[in-house]
């Protein structure tokens, strides 16, 4: 009678082990690639909408280009955009303002902690900001020079909350609240 050693007993369960977690990755894999195909659709159906919107987009793009021409023409956009990085945040010169979330993409795309920024520059153009809350990432920027630049890259809800955010006032609100936060 033959009988095996317990690092024999060993090997043979670390074999089943093993190929129980090659199975494992397999389907692990499979679900990301299928995974993957689904947000790919999900992401070509969005983009596909958005293209559908375009000319409320437009319609909400030029109101707000429409705001920030008028507001940089007055003394008092020139006053906060002098006052530093509260005002202007990284780009100086500009005086930023935010409706919340990220606009470059879906927004079950936002995460937690995802923010963006509409610089308002002298000229009455904007750059766009976005990035993570806690690890001062930056993930995406680029200028809005039109009004048709805006609507080919940021999406429909954004452009909704941030003509909503200036339309309602809240925009000034919250400017107002950053010059009393600098006492």
């Amino acid at each position: 009678m033959c009988v095996r050693s317990s690092s024999a007993l060993f090997l043979d369960d670390l074999g089943d082990a093993i190929v129980r977690r090659k199975r494992l990755e397999a389907k692990k894999r499979e679900l990301c690639r299928r995974a993957g195909v689904v947000e790919a659709k999900d992401k070509s159906r969005f983009w596909r909408n958005e293209r559908k919107m375009r000319s409320e987009k437009l319609r909400l793009a030029k109101r707000i280009f429409s705001w920030g021409w008028d507001l940089c023409k007055t003394q008092d956009y020139s006053d906060l955009a002098s006052f530093g990085a509260s005002f202007s945040g990284s780009l100086p010169g500009t005086l930023w303002f935010s409706g919340g979330g990220w606009g470059h993409t879906r927004s079950s795309d936002n995460e937690v902690g995802c923010w963006s920024r509409l610089h308002l520059t002298k000229e009455g153009k904007f750059i766009y900001l976005a990035g993570y809350k806690w690890m001062g990432l930056l993930v995406e920027s680029f200028k809005l020079e039109t009004p048709e630049e805006m609507v080919e890259k940021l999406s429909f809800q954004y452009l909704c909350k941030q003509h909503d955010y200036i339309k309602s006032g809240r925009v000034y609100e919250d400017i107002k609240k950053r010059l009393d936060e600098e006492r």
